[in-house]
């Protein structure tokens, strides 16, 4: 299963629990969300890829990828304005673009990497302005 969220896709009511679907798959869960700001973002295990612009244009404050992740397509977070963002040890692959316009209102974004450093190959992967941090 991949995941693609697009809020301009979707006419949901972020004031409740929301299910984006594509293709009939479930893709994602909303938690606690408000019109301008998702609160949390549950991904099911069992999603093994973040497809291009997946999750462009997301706004959250935290963002955990589950251990099913292995791969994170071209720009998957373009747009997106995330606080802090944790990869699992899982992820195999990123794509060269995959944090492009990546932001977050509260300063630099903090991507945290449950992993060995550089054994991912292509750092920042476009995430010229946030934080990088490895602790495998």
């Amino acid at each position: 299963m991949s995941l693609y969220f697009n809020s301009s896709k979707s006419n949901l009511d972020m004031s409740k629990e929301v299910v984006v679907t594509e293709n009939d798959d479930i893709c994602a869960t909303i938690m606690n969300a408000s019109e301008d700001y998702t609160r949390e973002l549950v991904i099911p295990y069992g999603c093994t890829k973040i497809r291009d612009y997946g999750m462009a244009g997301l706004t959250a404050r935290t963002l955990t990828i589950p251990e099913s992740v292995k791969s994170l397509g071209y720009r998957c977070f373009y747009g997106a304005n995330i606080t802090q963002l944790i990869l699992p040890n899982s992820l195999e692959t990123i794509d060269s673009q995959c944090f492009r316009g990546l932001s977050s209102v509260m300063g630099s974004p903090k991507i945290t990497i449950n992993k060995p450093d550089g054994s991912i190959a292509g750092a920042p992967w476009g995430a010229n302005n946030a934080t990088i941090e490895w602790i495998g």
